[in-house]
């Protein structure tokens, strides 16, 4: 039991670390708090919580993008997921013009 409370741990804060800052797969290089800052509300808004998790998810589904083969059947899915966690941002006008490379990219799909 305390091995799999462990294994949970060690998953856990490897998924947070991924999810908030860019790889070498995603053009767009910032931390989630560097986006945070650009955007049109203060960081300590309510809204920020849900912005942070957007751009979580945005970084975690891209990521999966890049590293899907053009041919993987799963890929439709994936660029189905990013394009409503894009929808999400437009739905509080969130300021993603830092993902633009990385949305043309996943556009250049033609999925």
């Amino acid at each position: 039991m305390k091995s799999l409370l462990v294994a949970c741990f060690i998953c856990a804060c490897y998924t947070a670390n991924a999810q908030q800052h860019a790889t070498s797969f995603t053009q767009c290089q910032l931390a989630v708090d560097e986006i945070l800052a650009m955007q049109s509300f203060d960081i300590d808004e309510p809204i920020s919580e849900d912005a942070r998790y957007i751009f979580f998810e945005m970084y975690e589904e891209l990521n999966l993008i890049y590293q899907t083969d053009i041919n993987d059947p799963a890929l439709i899915g994936l660029v189905d997921d990013f394009n409503e966690t894009l929808d999400k941002a437009d739905d509080i006008n969130l300021n993603v013009s830092m993902f633009q490379g990385d949305i043309a990219h996943v556009e250049s799909l033609n999925i």
